[in-house]
């Protein structure tokens, strides 16, 4: 990674995709990279998998849902931001995203219906959509083939969910593999599937005794209804294989940027770590590490304050007066302690750049408040960005 800043790493891509542990603040800082994009004169969503109502929380929502909704300018202005752009928000609905893919694919509405009303559907449908991760993959194809925005910054879950996030666009080829559907279909289908003779034959009837052995141990309307399912599923085979080569082509194509999201702990730069050796796998680069709560600021920052300074003060309250060297001993020791929990963590982000060959962090130090609306947000950019 070159020493380039953040702002020249995620500059006109078209997606950034906060990766990392849970816990370190990913979500707020795919929220504060999107609110920056939209203060440059961006359109911008934001999109989350996690169902928990941090994004939400962020932005001074009330709350988010599968539908992409505009954070209201008045809302931005009222806690001191302005915007030259647009900043949508949305949080993924499994369920919902995945009846919407099937809308969209199937060849009709009576085809579509079908499927949808068929109860292996009904039941299966998570399982699937290859979990969360899978329709997050799908959600994100759609939004990018659209071009409704300039940016899309998505959220992912934790680092192991992330990295099912992305093996996820193989899972449904994996369900919906041709030997199983063979094993359901070939009697409706015969030699659609290309198979003749005394082969086809054979094939049949092992089919056939799966279907009757499947009918004694679950019951003949089930099975039917399995029948059924793949039988209207067949025909979308091709399109999820296609569908989820142009995802992986997307996460792999230059104007897409991955942001590794950690913490100081050591324990999660290890697991950062972990993370940036399954992205180069992946052939995935990430072209910014954000650090947050990377130090404690320290308290020598601020004005000093010594006794000289606040005794006159306190002329008229002498019962504090005589306890300012007790209050000046606890601050000292405050320091003291601030001072080493800062080293601790200058050594597990030293261990971490040697460890991953990664020169360059943007660091965002302890805030002095939690980060509810979007005024907490530009604290967090005039971190990352103000030195860029």
């Amino acid at each position: 990674m070159q020493s380039a800043s953040i702002s020249e790493r995620i500059v006109d891509r078209r997606l950034i995709v906060c990766v990392g542990s849970g816990g370190v603040g990913k979500t707020t800082t795919a929220a504060a990279l999107g609110l920056q994009a939209a203060t440059q004169g961006r359109k911008v969503l934001v999109l989350t998998i996690d169902p928990a109502r941090r994004l939400a929380n962020s932005l001074g929502l009330d709350g988010l849902s599968n539908e992409e909704k505009r954070v209201p300018q008045e809302l931005l202005e009222k806690q001191g931001v302005k915007t030259e752009g647009e900043l949508y928000a949305a949080m993924l609905d499994t369920k919902q995203s995945f009846d919407d893919l099937i809308r969209r694919i199937t060849p009709s509405e009576r085809s579509a219906r079908k499927i949808l009303d068929n109860f292996v559907y009904t039941e299966l449908s998570n399982a699937l959509a290859g979990s969360q991760e899978y329709v997050a993959m799908e959600r994100l194809y759609d939004i990018m083939q659209r071009k409704e925005y300039d940016l899309v910054v998505l959220d992912t879950p934790p680092t192991k969910n992330a990295l099912d996030f992305l093996h996820a666009p193989n899972r449904m080829a994996s369900f919906l593999d041709e030997n199983i559907l063979k094993w359901f279909l070939l009697p409706q289908l015969g030699k659609s599937w290309g198979i003749g003779g005394v082969g086809s034959v054979l094939f049949r009837r092992g089919s056939d005794l799966v279907v009757k052995l499947l009918g004694l141990l679950v019951g003949e309307a089930f099975v039917r209804d399995l029948v059924d399912f793949f039988l209207e599923f067949k025909d979308l085979f091709a399109g999820f294989r296609s569908r989820a080569e142009g995802v992986y082509a997307l996460l792999r194509d230059e104007r897409t940027a991955f942001v590794l999201v950690t913490s100081p702990e050591f324990n999660t730069l290890d697991e950062a770590a972990y993370f940036h050796r399954k992205l180069l796998e992946f052939d995935m680069h990430p072209e910014a590490v954000i650090v947050n709560r990377a130090y404690l600021p320290h308290s020598s920052d601020s004005e000093e304050i010594d006794d000289e300074t606040l005794r006159p003060l306190l002329k008229n309250h002498e019962e504090l007066a005589d306890k300012l060297p007790a209050l000046f001993e606890r601050l000292d020791e405050l320091r003291q302690r601030e001072n080493a929990l800062n080293a601790v963590y200058r050594r597990n982000v030293a261990r971490f750049r040697k460890n991953t060959g990664l020169d360059s962090l943007s660091m965002v130090p302890v805030l002095p408040k939690d980060v509810h609306d979007a005024g907490g947000l530009m604290a967090i950019n005039r971190h990352l960005f103000n030195k860029d």
